[in-house]
């Protein structure tokens, strides 16, 4: 295998951007090892669940493939996929962000597909971040949906998620660091979700394992 640009994996696959935007997949067929005869040219970035893959290409649409319930069949919200900007995986579904702030989710609901419940927050947003069963989305303050125990449900700390910079992630939490400096946490607190820094401050980056 030659002239590759990058690689992404699944649990079980991978999937390689060659120089000319083309993509070569290898691994089992059912979890994203076998692309059969999608088209797969002009792809200019991959996201991958444990067992599915979604290709944003340079038009801004995305295609699909590996286990059609963790995200490998968008054919439900094909329609809406188009001027996507980037794309967001948990570990069974995706979440795409398009041009106009709006964002696109699929697969399995209990891994955060399911984003009804923050739908209504989810405009004029920046970017997106993901832990494994979860998804936070940054605007003028910070929407999240999925899992409530892994990131799912910020409301503890929705009073704080004012001007947030950055957000970062890890399985089970997410943390967001502020204007000022300040870092807010929430989700499983085993995995970062409670700081237990007091008085932390004046923070330029904060990183995620």
């Amino acid at each position: 295998l030659k002239q590759v640009v990058k690689i992404y994996a699944t649990e079980y696959a991978f999937a390689a951007i060659l120089c000319d935007n083309s993509v070569v997949t290898w691994g089992n067929p059912a979890c994203g090892g076998d692309k059969g005869s999608l088209d797969l040219q002009e792809v200019k970035s991959i996201a991958g669940t444990a067992r599915a893959f979604a290709a944003l290409k340079v038009d801004g649409t995305v295609v699909t493939w590996g286990n059609e319930y963790e995200g490998g069949d968008s054919r439900g919200v094909q329609q809406q996929l188009y001027g996507v900007v980037s794309v967001q995986a948990s570990s069974g579904a995706f979440a795409a962000l398009r041009q106009d702030g709006s964002v696109v989710s699929w697969g399995r609901p209990q891994l955060g597909s399911d984003s009804g419940q923050a739908q209504q927050q989810l405009t004029e947003v920046v970017s997106l971040q993901s832990s494994l069963r979860a998804f936070a989305a940054l605007k003028k303050e910070v929407a999240t949906w999925g899992e409530a125990r892994d990131g799912g449900d910020s409301w503890a700390v929705q009073d704080q998620l004012q001007n947030v910079e950055l957000i970062q992630a890890t399985g089970s939490a997410f943390c967001a660091l502020r204007e000022d400096g300040t870092v807010v946490c929430w989700g499983n607190r085993l995995c970062g979700g409670e700081m237990g820094v007091d008085g932390l401050g004046k923070v330029k980056q904060i990183s995620a394992s």
